[in-house]
């Protein structure tokens, strides 16, 4: 069964087997949102000093062997982005590089490391708000700063490529498999609708490929052409009200709707035969419940309410970048990981001190139950 990082309510992180939760490595005493690293390179976490109002982040290996340090605040910055949240890390598809959205002297800052070499929290550019995706080479990072879209390739030292200044209706810019990149720009002034356009890597121009009355969060479906996109029309309430597909594959592909809302998130299978939709749960708007699809838009199965833990809300809302990030979905798509708490469990622990979130599995299935296997804050699969 997959290995599964997990965060404990004392803030403990530990790795365990989902078969078999008893046994537990400890990774470290203190720390926030583990990051599996690819190819079986080990972890990372985030660590806060309240006494020295620092933070850093660190290595482990898989078996909770410290390996280094990949970032250390400077002297006199803020410790943390948030409450809950001192950095967002993002590994390169090969591991051999860290991006990390952290404080910095001139604000919210991007930073550069190397997992296994000399350059160590290099800055990048500082704005807000910050975004980021790396191409599946792991040669080019695109930053979504602001209103400004830019590619940074790591090619012979870097380079910048300057994609648009006008980059709105979209948070995080999707990479296909050829390189090329998906992103959005207003079609006119009133910014009520959007263009989705594409850079493309073997002809480096940008093209149209349909426009969008609202906003607008991109993902492929893992090994195809086919890029799916939730849209609203109401960004204020951070709920969309379709997911869409479009295939690069076609020459001239056509917007097709194929899930309806209210959507809050949703998130890919590995296998891309699978996907987990999250909705509002009509009995209150912090409760959300799970349906999954196959890719054909047929209803597999659907979850009883969840209130999901601080971590969770976090994942919910900004999707399209933590899902980068962190494999809510089994390695072999079997099942789906979240933390919360059932609304059998009664009211938040806020009130009455328990009960205290959990962590959960579910199998897309029908009258497939909600499986409980740890407490905890948050947990992730490794990404096999």
């Amino acid at each position: 069964m997959s290995q599964i990082a997990l965060v404990k309510h004392s803030y403990e992180v530990v790795i365990l087997e989902e078969a078999n939760t008893d046994n537990e490595i400890l990774l470290a005493e203190k720390a926030y949102w583990p990051i599996w690293m690819p190819e079986g390179k080990g972890l990372v976490v985030s660590q806060v000093d309240s006494t020295a109002e620092s933070s850093a982040i660190e290595m482990f290996n898989s078996s909770g062997t410290y390996i280094r340090n990949l970032f250390q605040t400077s002297n006199g910055v803020q410790a943390v982005i948030a409450p809950e949240v001192p950095h967002f890390c993002l590994p390169s598809p090969t591991g051999e590089l860290l991006a990390i959205i952290a404080p910095g002297k001139a604000g919210l800052t991007l930073y550069v490391t190397e997992t296994d070499g000399l350059i160590i929290g290099d800055p990048v550019l500082s704005g807000a708000p910050l975004f980021i995706s790396w191409s599946l080479d792991g040669k080019k990072l695109a930053i979504h700063s602001g209103i400004n879209l830019s590619i940074l390739e790591f090619k012979d030292g870097r380079v910048a490529i300057p994609i648009s200044a006008d980059a709105r209706g979209f948070r995080v810019a999707a990479w296909n498999r050829q390189g090329d990149l998906v992103f959005a720009e207003p079609v006119d002034a009133h910014a009520e609708s959007v263009s989705i356009r594409v850079w493309a890597k073997e002809n480096p121009k940008i093209e149209t490929l349909c426009e969008v009355e609202g906003g607008v969060a991109f993902s492929f479906r893992p090994s195809t052409e086919e890029l799916n996109f939730a849209r609203t029309r109401d960004p204020d309430t951070g709920v969309f009200d379709s997911i869409w597909k479009l295939d690069l594959a076609n020459e001239n592909p056509d917007a097709e709707k194929w899930i309806d809302g209210p959507i809050a998130s949703f998130f890919w299978s590995p296998d891309g035969e699978k996907l987990g939709v999250i909705r509002p749960a009509s009995a209150g708007s912090l409760r959300y419940v799970i349906n999954a699809f196959d890719r054909k838009g047929k209803l597999l199965g659907a979850t009883e309410p969840l209130t999901p833990s601080t971590e969770m809300q976090t994942m919910f809302a900004f999707f399209d970048q933590y899902g980068l990030a962190h494999d809510i979905w089994s390695p072999d798509s079997d099942n789906l990981l979240v933390s919360g708490r059932l609304s059998t469990e009664g009211p938040a622990p806020a009130f009455f001190g328990t009960p205290k979130d959990g962590i959960f599995t579910w199998t897309p299935e029908r009258f497939s139950p909600f499986k409980r296997i740890a407490a905890g804050r948050f947990a992730c699969y490794a990404n096999d």
